[in-house]
C-alpha cells in the first residue's frame, strides 16, 4: 500500500460514510430532494414538478431549504430528519470501531446526525464512556488518556434540540467557526483520513484551513473533484494514499488490513434503512408549500418554472394567500424584465390588499405594505423615474426608523441595501457605504443578508476607486451568496468591473465564464442582459 500509516490518526467523516450499504442513508442533497418532494404532493401540476427538478438539479444547500422552512413553520420541521435515526451500519462504521478498539485512533470526528459509529463500536464489545466518549458540539480540548472521542460537530439525531442543522446554525456564528478552528488546531500533528466527506460545511471552513499548517499527511476516499475548497487545497501535495474508486470501507479495510486487525462484522440486515419516506406536517397549506417552493426557484434565478406555478395558483387561491404570491410573481417578471406584467402583479397585490383591509380579513398587513413599497422602487429604477424610486426608499426608512411603518428584520435590511447600491449608482457611493454598514448591523447572524450587504459595499468601493477593497468584500460575500444565483450573478458583474478598472481583462474573463456558467442554470434576463454589456466591455 503507498505510503505509511502513522497512528494515531484522526478520522474525519460525512454522509458519503452512511450512504453506503446496508446502511443506505440519505445524503443532504437527497433528503433535501425527499423533503421538496412532500411539498410537491399537492398536485400533479407540471410547472411545479418543472420546479422540483430544478431543485433538484441544483447545489442548493439543505442547511438554507431547513432554514427556509424553520423560520416559515417552526423548529418542528426538523422532526423530518429523523429518517436517519437506523439501527444498520454497514462495514465502513465496523471498520472504523476495529481501528478504535485497536487504539489507533486518536479522535472521530463527524458531521453526520446518525448514531452508526456508536452502534458499531457496541457490536465490537465496546463500552461508551468507558471505552470511547461522544461529545456533542465542539469540545474546547481532549485529554490524551480519555476514551475514544466521537465528536459530533453537527449534534446527533436521538436529541434533536442538538443539531446543527439550518443555515443560521450551521454558519451564522462567527464564535461557532472560531472554537471549530481552535479545536482543530488542538489536534497538532496528526494523520488525518478522510471518508465520505466533500467539505462543504460552512462552519467547517476556517478549521479545515487552518489543518494544512498541522497535518502530517492525508488518507482520503474521495476523487478531488468532488471536493470544496478549503478541503481541497488541505488534500493537494500531501496525500499518502488516494482512493478514487469504490466505497469509503475499501479504504478502511485497507488501514485494518495494514495493522492485521481481525476483520470488520457488518449486520446481516440488508433492507434499505434509509428508505423511510421523511415526517411532514399536514397542517401546512398549499399557499405556503408553494411560497417556499417558488422562494427557491427563484433564487435559483428560474423564473419561467416560477411563473407558471404563480400564475397557475393565483388563479385558484383566495383571501390573503394571494398577496405573498402576487407580490413574488411581481419580483420574477421583474427578472425576466417584463415591465407591464411587473406593473400589474404589484398594483394588483395593493388593490387586493385595499379589498381585504375592508373586508378585514388581512394578516400581516404592515409587512405587506412594506413589501409593496419595496417592489414599487424595484420596479421604478428598473423602469421608470430613478429619482422617484430613490426618493420612495429614502421615505420607507425614514417611517421604519420612526416607527410608522413595521418592517420585518429582513426588509430593513432590503431597504438599507436598495438604497445604498442606488446611492452607488448616482454619484452618492460615499452615503451608499453608510447605508451598507448599518444594512449589515442589523443583519445579525444571516448569512445571505450579510453577503448582500458586503456586495453592496463592494460596489461602493468601486465607485470610490477603492478596487482592492471591493475585490476583498467580494471574496467573502461569494460564500454567503451560494443559494442566491441572482445575488452571485451580481456579485460577479462587480468583480468584472473591478478587474476592469484594474485593466486586468485576463481575470475578468475568467470571472464571466463563472458568470456565464450561473446564467446556463437560469432564465434571468436582466442578468442575461448585464452579462452581453461586460463581454463587450471586456472585448
Amino acid at each position: 500500500m503507498p505510503g505509511k500509516l502513522k497512528p494515531p490518526i484522526v478520522i474525519l467523516c460525512g454522509a458519503g460514510l452512511s450512504a453506503e450499504p446496508p446502511s443506505n442513508l440519505p445524503t443532504a442533497f437527497s433528503l433535501r430532494d425527499r423533503i421538496v418532494g412532500e411539498l410537491s404532493e399537492i398536485t400533479s401540476s407540471h410547472p411545479l414538478r418543472a420546479c422540483q427538478k430544478a431543485i433538484e438539479e441544483s447545489e442548493f444547500p439543505l442547511e438554507f431549504l431547513l432554514e427556509i422552512l424553520v423560520r416559515r413553520f417552526g423548529s418542528q420541521v426538523l422532526s423530518c430528519l429523523e429518517v436517519l435515526k437506523s439501527p444498520i451500519f454497514n462495514s465502513s462504521h465496523a471498520a472504523i470501531a476495529e481501528l478504535a478498539r485497536g487504539g489507533l485512533v486518536r479522535a472521530i470526528l463527524t458531521v453526520n446526525f446518525d448514531e452508526l459509529i456508536e452502534r458499531a463500536l457496541d457490536a465490537r464489545g465496546c463500552v461508551r464512556g468507558r471505552d470511547y466518549a461522544v461529545h456533542i458540539g465542539v469540545p474546547q480540548v481532549l485529554a490524551p488518556s480519555a476514551p475514544v472521542p466521537i465528536v459530533k460537530l453537527h449534534g446527533t439525531i436521538s436529541d434533536l434540540d442538538s443539531l446543527v442543522a439550518t443555515l443560521q446554525q450551521v454558519g451564522g456564528s462567527r464564535q461557532r467557526s472560531d472554537a471549530i478552528r481552535r479545536f482543530f488546531e488542538g489536534l497538532g500533528g496528526s494523520t488525518y483520513v478522510i471518508t465520505g466527506y466533500r467539505g462543504a460545511d460552512f462552519d467547517l471552513q476556517r478549521g479545515l484551513a487552518s489543518m494544512i499548517r498541522y497535518r502530517t499527511g492525508i488518507w482520503n476516499t474521495l476523487d478531488t473533484s468532488g471536493l470544496h475548497t478549503p478541503l481541497l487545497q488541505m488534500i493537494q501535495g500531501n496525500v499518502l494514499w488516494q482512493h478514487r474508486t469504490g466505497p469509503s470501507s475499501h479504504l478502511l479495510r485497507d488501514i485494518v488490513d495494514e495493522f492485521a486487525l481481525t476483520a470488520p462484522v457488518v449486520p446481516s440486515s440488508l433492507g434499505r434503512a434509509g428508505a423511510g419516506s421523511v415526517t411532514w406536517h399536514d397542517s401546512i397549506d398549499s399557499t405556503m408549500r408553494i411560497k417556499t417552493i417558488t422562494d427557491i426557484t427563484r433564487h435559483l434565478g428560474r423564473l419561467l418554472e416560477t411563473r407558471e406555478v404563480l400564475v397557475e395558483y393565483l388563479g385558484s387561491t383566495s383571501g390573503d394567500g394571494t398577496l405573498p404570491l402576487m407580490l413574488a410573481l411581481a419580483e420574477t417578471e421583474l427578472g425576466l424584465d417584463r415591465p407591464s406584467e411587473a406593473h400589474r402583479a404589484i398594483e394588483g397585490a395593493w388593490y387586493a390588499l385595499g379589498q381585504l383591509q375592508v373586508m378585514r380579513q388581512v394578516v400581516g398587513q404592515e409587512r405587506i405594505e412594506v413589501e409593496i413599497v419595496l417592489a414599487r422602487a424595484s420596479w421604478l429604477w428598473q423602469y421608470g423615474d430613478r429619482q422617484l424610486s430613490i426618493g420612495m426608499l429614502e421615505q420607507l426608512l425614514d417611517d421604519i426608523e420612526s416607527g410608522s411603518a413595521k418592517a420585518t428584520n429582513h426588509q430593513t435590511v432590503r431597504c438599507l441595501t436598495h438604497l445604498a447600491e442606488r446611492c452607488a449608482a448616482t454619484g452618492g457611493a460615499r452615503r451608499g457605504l453608510a447605508l451598507a454598514a448599518r444594512a449589515e448591523g442589523n443583519a445579525g447572524t444571516h448569512l445571505q443578508l450579510i453577503g448582500v450587504c458586503r456586495r453592496t459595499s463592494a460596489a461602493c468601493f468601486l465607485e470610490l476607486g477603492e478596487i482592492s477593497r471591493a475585490i476583498n468584500l467580494l471574496e467573502k460575500a461569494m460564500p454567503d451568496l451560494i443559494a442566491d444565483h441572482n445575488g452571485q450573478m451580481i456579485a460577479l458583474g462587480i468583480l468584472t468591473r473591478c478587474y476592469l478598472a484594474k485593466g486586468q481583462r485576463n481575470e475578468a474573463r475568467s470571472v464571466l465564464d463563472r458568470y456565464r456558467a450561473i446564467l446556463g442554470q437560469t432564465s434571468h434576463r436582466v442578468r442575461a442582459a448585464d452579462l452581453k454589456a461586460l463581454e463587450s466591455a471586456v472585448g
